[in-house]
């Protein structure tokens, strides 16, 4: 009796799961790959990994000559009240800059080359909303504060070139 109570959940459980992806995350497709932004200060690399399990998982590293500047880990998942964009800053000792959590966004508008996030967590440092967009072999990621308006002079802009 346990057993099948067991198997029920778990069926319910991946039922669940497929139901919260079910589309949600393909319109984020033409952010996967490798991408490499040569700064004057160091490269920038953004690594999106293809969609899986209701989540997509993407690293990046700001690296100096002798060291690395900032390494983010970032997570879009397909939830059941939207799909959600996640992140925290480490240092290379693996010290998270947010202590209280990752900054949150949720997907506010998706197409095949552009997707927008805005911040649904409480952070003064955070940008408001945070939109990539893609031209052939570029990746363009913009933090902005003001995603209403083409760009803004506060904006952080990198725009990426694709390596794989």
């Amino acid at each position: 009796m346990m057993g099948k109570r067991i198997l029920a959940a778990l069926a319910a459980a991946c039922c669940w799961l497929g139901a919260a992806s079910a589309g949600d995350l393909e319109k984020l497709d033409f952010m996967t790959g490798i991408w490499r932004w040569d700064s004057p200060t160091g490269p920038v690399e953004e690594w999106w990994m293809p969609a899986a399990g209701a989540t997509k998982v993407a690293a990046f590293r700001w690296a100096r000559v002798e060291s690395v500047a900032t390494i983010e880990l970032t997570i879009i998942s397909a939830e059941e009240d939207g799909v959600f964009l996640r992140f925290k800053h480490f240092d290379a000792d693996y010290t998270p800059w947010e202590k209280d959590g990752p900054n949150v966004y949720r997907l506010t508008s998706a197409s095949d080359n552009r997707a927008a996030f805005h911040l649904v967590s409480e952070n003064p440092k955070a940008p408001d909303a945070i939109v990539y967009s893609r031209s052939g072999d570029r990746l363009t990621f913009r933090g902005t504060n003001d995603p209403d308006i083409a760009s803004h002079k506060d904006d952080l802009v990198i725009v990426f070139e694709k390596v794989e």
